[in-house]
């Protein structure tokens, strides 16, 4: 019978490949532990309410930067929201909101309400803002029946 021998040619080459394999696996665990640390932490901190507030704040600063480079803005802090039902807010205003998508920011100011694409840094729709004079006289009453009552009370007793 003859025996198998394998060159010497081989037996380097397996010796070279061997060690060099483990070095990658060690490597590639290396990375994916730190993927998973990275991600651990970050879910952490998601967990944070003062996280989320920076994170909101900083995104709201964003879209007004980005606003103000298309239309002269309100020297105020808005109200922005996210879309995320096109088609049920034009069930209630189908003018103001047609052209409008989910994602979309609806920026809304004292004197005015912005629609705005921010992926295309787009204003899609401006409309103004009108409070019902009638419900904040039905606040003021009601703040005044508190006060009163609470004058009363402290009368009677």
């Amino acid at each position: 019978m003859k025996e198998a021998k394998t060159s010497p040619k081989k037996k380097g080459f397996v010796k070279l490949l061997l060690p060099l394999l483990v070095v990658v696996l060690l490597g590639a665990l290396a990375f994916l532990y730190l993927q998973y640390d990275e991600a651990q932490k970050e879910i952490v901190k998601l967990g944070d309410p003062a996280y989320i507030s920076e994170l909101q704040e900083n995104q709201a600063k964003i879209t007004l930067d980005r606003l103000g480079k298309i239309m002269l803005l309100p020297d105020e802090s808005p109200t922005i929201a996210t879309i995320v039902d096109a088609d049920a807010l034009r069930g209630e205003n189908e003018l103001f909101y047609k052209d409008a998508q989910n994602d979309d920011k609806l920026i809304i100011f004292s004197d005015k309400a912005i629609l705005f694409r921010e992926s295309e840094d787009l204003v899609i729709n401006v409309a103004p803002v009108f409070l019902n004079p009638e419900a904040e006289q039905a606040v003021d009453d009601a703040e005044t029946v508190d006060e009163v009552a609470d004058e009363t009370t402290e009368e009677t007793f």
